[in-house]
């Protein structure tokens, strides 16, 4: 019974999968163009309050693990 929940659990997950990754390949395809070039996708994105990012020096920090030195 427990391994029965335990996958129910995990339903959601794997049925929102491929969702995440038609959006993220969609956000990679917005930023490759531009968000300059692409006003409406920009208000759209900026109105759910996600924003495709670069992991880039002059960025913000979102992964940690690159840090030589740890902030804490």
């Amino acid at each position: 019974m427990k391994n029965v929940l335990k996958g129910m659990r995990r339903l959601p997950d794997i049925l929102a999968a491929p969702l995440v990754y038609g959006a993220a390949g969609l956000l990679e395809l917005v930023r490759k163009v531009g968000i300059r070039r692409l006003p409406d996708c920009k208000r759209a994105l900026l109105s759910m309050g996600v924003f495709p990012i670069r992991n880039h020096y002059y960025g913000p920090l979102f992964d940690p693990s690159q840090l030589r030195i740890p902030l804490d």
